[in-house]
């Protein structure tokens, strides 16, 4: 089995656990746990890696959000204890190769370079799996408390969402019962905010379709949007969870807390089950383009002078 479909499996079995047991990992993750970082760079982990390391740090039960190799807990002059079982992350790295297509008039050949990208496996530690290291001073706290969202949450959600569609040029109609974005139109539609349970679904269901959004031809163009199919497919399917990750990593940065639980949990857990199992690798893909989905709104409201 190949690097990238062995982590493909790992990720897809560990979350197909978590289903089984009434979780969905994607949420309760994000919710409970500090961004996951690097401890010696003290960079956040992106897409996919940070998805993964919250589930694993979750199901564990880990209290920090800090990561390292081997080598960088010997290098801060500690080291992991006997027994501690590694955490494979992924990194995909940019190279070239040359690419014969054609002779010149002189009868030489003709090159171009062509870019692809290769996967490199590391493993890595959480902080409790490790002795002699402290947690650096002053960084962000192992635990977000479990609290409603605050006022400054939501009017940040707010901001973004409102930021975007601006900048985007996006309609946004509020009413109706069923939320969607309509490609053909470039239209955003959520019910208005008096019909949801909690407010924080409100948030979380206008950045759902706001990663939708971006999809379309001229942002991140993802096949799942400007070619749609039908609803069921695996494109569909696959649209459907960049949308859910993509949603579940503004509302971490917004600070929007969701504690509600989902209704009819138990189908909407066999579905992505269901998916999972069917393609393994639609989780990794998922947190990936959600990520660069999240980049892109972000990048639009950083421009009208909100910092995200």
């Amino acid at each position: 089995m190949g690097t990238t479909a062995w982590i493909y499996e790992a990720m897809t079995k560990r979350l197909l656990a978590l289903m089984e047991s009434g979780t969905i990992p994607w949420r309760r993750t994000w919710r409970q746990l500090a961004s996951p970082r690097n401890i010696r760079s003290d960079k956040p982990y992106r897409g996919t890696n940070c998805f993964w390391l919250a589930v694993i740090a979750s199901t564990e039960g880990y209290s920090t959000p800090y990561w390292m190799t081997y080598k960088q807990a010997i290098d801060l002059g500690g080291h992991v204890r006997k027994g501690e079982k590694a955490t494979p992350v992924i990194f995909w790295k940019p190279a070239t190769y040359k690419s014969l297509v054609g002779e010149d008039g002189d009868g030489g050949e003709i090159e171009v370079k062509k870019s692809y990208l290769v996967v490199r496996l590391y493993y890595v530690f959480n902080l409790d799996q490790c002795d002699g290291i402290a947690a650096p001073a002053g960084q962000p706290q192992s635990l977000r408390p479990l609290v409603t969202s605050s006022q400054d949450a939501c009017e940040d959600a707010s901001r973004i969402f409102t930021e975007y569609c601006d900048h985007e040029r996006i309609t946004v109609r509020n009413g109706g019962d069923q939320p969607s974005y309509i490609p053909s139109t470039d239209t955003i539609q959520v019910p208005k905010m008096e019909m949801f349970n909690v407010v924080e679904d409100y948030h979380a269901t206008r950045f759902h379709e706001a990663v939708h959004s971006t999809g379309a031809d001229g942002r991140c163009s993802r096949s799942g949007v400007k070619d749609f199919d039908s609803f069921g497919s695996h494109q569909y399917a696959e649209e459907e969870l960049i949308a859910e990750f993509g949603s579940t990593f503004l509302c971490s940065i917004a600070g929007v807390e969701r504690t509600e639980t989902v209704e009819n949990a138990a189908a909407y857990l066999q579905h992505w089950a269901a998916a999972l199992r069917a393609n393994p690798s639609m989780v990794v893909m998922a947190a990936q383009r959600a990520q660069k989905a999240c980049d892109y709104i972000l990048n639009q409201t950083s421009e009208n002078g909100l910092t995200p």
